[in-house]
């Protein structure tokens, strides 16, 4: 397996990434290491420091309204998947573009 893998379409955003020895320590037992939703469920991505690690926070909306905030590690995340999920997934996310648009997007930050 890849050490991070990144794949998002008009329906599915899907995050795999292994966990490290860091996965030892309880803090960063709170990360997730296999992230796949429906993109209409996600509010919003935000990156954050956390203990020094750049870390993905999805906030995705349940049935009954309520927000949930998932944290996914990007350390094993290349520059150029970073600079995607900096630059074009908030707007991939916000505006909800067609699949061509992704793929765009996917060229022009991932290729």
């Amino acid at each position: 397996m890849a050490p991070f893998k990144l794949s998002i379409d008009e329906d599915i955003l899907l995050i795999r990434t292994s966990p490290s020895i860091l996965n030892g320590i309880l803090f960063f037992k709170r990360w997730s290491y296999v992230l796949e939703l429906p993109v209409h469920r996600i509010a919003r991505v935000e990156l954050e420091r956390r203990a020094g690690i750049l870390t993905l926070i999805v906030v995705k909306i349940s049935k009954d309204g309520r927000e949930k905030h998932i944290a996914v590690s990007l350390l094993k995340a290349s520059r150029k998947q970073v600079n995607f999920i900096k630059n074009a997934l908030p707007k991939i996310i916000e505006n909800r573009p067609n699949m061509h648009e992704i793929n765009e997007y996917i060229a022009d930050y991932l290729k």
